[in-house]
């Protein structure tokens, strides 16, 4: 919060004209002209932070075994997933992961778990505190 237009001390509350200029002066030298806008309730928005998905590290296997056990070639079923059979290779290879998207669409269809909740990574320091893994405690750790 900004500190008042005229004395310099308080946080600015209202916005007022004070001798025919606009400014933001705080509740005792609000007296000094009129107020023009209330004062400011500013409200505090708090992220709270969505699981992150990922996708499973063996996505691959899984989508190749779901694709045999279909009994079907690259093709029939890329056709049966609508997804274009050089990604379905590049994918049963390794080569490219699908988006969080195409995976939700081939769970879907295929009846298998592609996509996982990601934990944030907690450490135990020296203190014995648990805390969210920064930068700094990676280099931290790396000394």
């Amino acid at each position: 919060m900004q500190p008042c237009e005229l004395c310099g001390k308080n946080p600015a509350a209202h916005t007022a004209d004070v001798e025919g200029s606009t400014m933001e002066v705080c509740k005792g030298c609000a007296s000094f002209g009129k107020i023009i806008e209330q004062p400011k309730v500013v409200e505090k928005k708090v992220k709270v932070a969505a699981p992150e998905q990922g996708i499973v590290g063996d996505f691959s296997q899984l989508l190749k075994q779901a694709r045999e056990s279909k009994d079907m070639t690259q093709l029939d079923f890329s056709k049966f997933v609508a997804v274009k059979e050089s990604m379905i290779h590049q994918f049963e290879t390794g080569h490219l992961s699908p988006s969080l998207e195409q995976a939700a669409k081939l769970e879907k269809k295929l009846g298998i778990t592609l996509v996982e909740t990601i934990e944030p990574t907690k450490i135990s320091l020296a203190s014995g505190k648990e805390k969210d893994l920064t930068i700094g405690d990676i280099l931290e750790l790396g000394k």
